[in-house]
């Protein structure tokens, strides 16, 4: 295999499995920090050993994300130097800017764990967590800051091979960084409470009771999840829009649309045949794309043949994983509203439902990773889009996709421990009664 396929595939897999690690250590902690702040309001035992059980989790999904964090930049600086060499004097800002927020979040995580039961008001151990939060989802963010960069480069010119007049905030604010933001905070709360829900509903169909905090678990999790994936299609929409009049080629990809055409319709399904410039077995929607994306069915949508074909990105796959996305995506917003229906009106969720809760988890975690896959490989065949192309991007050092491998391995078994603490740790949060020792006075 090409050094070039090596090289693209490692970081592929590195990044395509921290990301889940990124996103829970994003989300998590506003879930248990809603928990407690429900338990404290309501004087409810349930809510506040689900906060407990929560936070314990988090401290092992920071931890492993911490490490695979750092494997995935010692990934770019082997791997991708020529990359980082452009990447480094332009949009380091929000790496500088993520590091205090990391030492934020590490020191009120100490915080946040040591202080149950040991503050006189544990209004105040509540207020412990607002940090975490914030700091986390700054986290996350602030990294998504460099990939919108990637997507709509901008506060900088290269001159003869040298990047000049940069502007690092400009850089780092780059034109629809806004959109992805919103896009990327939605996708997180969205995937970490269909995992909490598949957990809660597991835990339920494994007891064959109806346990409380586990009912209870279910409902916030359905809730959070359905208005997350709300804002996800919401903000998917803006972000298509915006595409369609800064990056016509990328919205073209996603759609299958080779021809620039008035009416142009959404193609649902089919397969992209780049050969013959056409998507076969498709349900079309006359002109449903073009209304979605300028808001008039009369106006024109760019196709790819507009393009040189060099530019391209892999659009049959593009267009299958952005199908994979809406699809699913779809099923998983009409199964948390049923979940959330049925906690309303039912005594007891029937076991068909609390299957497919259990399958939401999973089913989430492939709808990111598909909205992720869209969102590079559209981008696809620059690294920085219209500025560096993915090759020119990547280091041809000998010996550099051994050290990747390397990397590689070592994350897999990382990833795979996470899990498993994460799960047992809930589990045994769940055979633990519920109610909190009283809380004692700080010394």
């Amino acid at each position: 295999m090409p050094l070039d396929s090596v090289v693209r595939m490692l970081l592929g897999l590195t990044l395509g499995l921290h990301i889940i690690l990124a996103m829970a250590g994003m989300a998590l902690p506003l879930f248990f920090a809603v928990a407690e702040y429900l338990g404290l309001r309501r004087g409810d035992a349930d809510y506040l050993g689900l906060a407990r059980q929560g936070s314990r989790a988090f401290t092992v999904v920071f931890a492993v994300g911490a490490v695979t964090g750092t494997l995935v930049a010692v990934e770019l600086a082997i791997l991708w130097a020529p990359f980082m060499a452009v990447a480094s004097q332009v949009i380091i800002l929000p790496f500088v800017i993520e590091g205090f927020a990391f030492v934020l979040e590490g020191a009120f995580i100490g915080m946040y764990l040591y202080g149950w039961d040991r503050f006189q008001s544990p209004w105040l151990h509540w207020w412990t967590s607002i940090p975490i939060v914030v700091a986390s989802a700054a986290s996350g963010l602030l990294i998504t800051l460099v990939n919108a960069f990637m997507n709509a480069p901008s506060g900088f010119r290269i001159v003869h091979g040298r990047v000049v007049d940069v502007q690092p905030w400009r850089a780092m604010f780059s034109p629809g960084s806004g959109i992805e933001l919103l896009h990327v905070m939605c996708a997180a709360y969205a995937t970490v409470a269909l995992l909490l829900l598949s957990l809660a509903a597991l835990d339920l169909l494994r007891r064959g009771i109806p346990r409380p905090a586990a009912r209870k678990a279910v409902a916030l999790s359905a809730w959070t999840g359905g208005l997350a994936l709300l804002g996800s299609v919401i903000t998917g929409d803006a972000a298509g829009k915006w595409l369609a009049v800064h990056q016509p080629e990328k919205l073209a990809a996603i759609e299958g649309l080779f021809h620039t055409q008035r009416y142009a319709p959404e193609a649902l399904g089919g397969l992209v045949s780049t050969l013959h410039h056409t998507i076969y077995g498709a349900i079309d929607i006359p002109g449903l794309l073009s209304w979605l994306s300028f808001g008039e069915l009369r106006h024109p949508v760019t196709g790819l043949l507009r393009f040189p074909p060099s530019t391209w990105p892999p659009t049959a796959l593009v267009h299958l994983l952005f199908d994979l996305m809406v699809g699913v995506g779809s099923l998983l917003l009409l199964t948390t509203a049923v979940v959330a229906y049925a906690h309303h009106r039912l005594p007891e969720l029937p076991r068909w439902l609390l299957r497919a809760a259990v399958a939401a988890g999973p089913a989430g975690v492939v709808v990111m990773e598909s909205g992720w896959l869209v969102d590079e490989f559209g981008r696809q065949p620059w690294v920085i889009y219209d500025v560096m192309r993915v090759d020119a991007g990547i280091s041809h050092a000998p010996g550099v996709a051994v050290i990747g491998w390397g990397i590689l391995v070592l994350l897999v078994l990382l990833f795979a421990a996470a899990p498993y603490a994460v799960v047992r740790i809930v589990r045994a949060g769940a055979t633990q009664a519920t109610q909190p020792a009283p809380p004692a006075a700080v010394r």
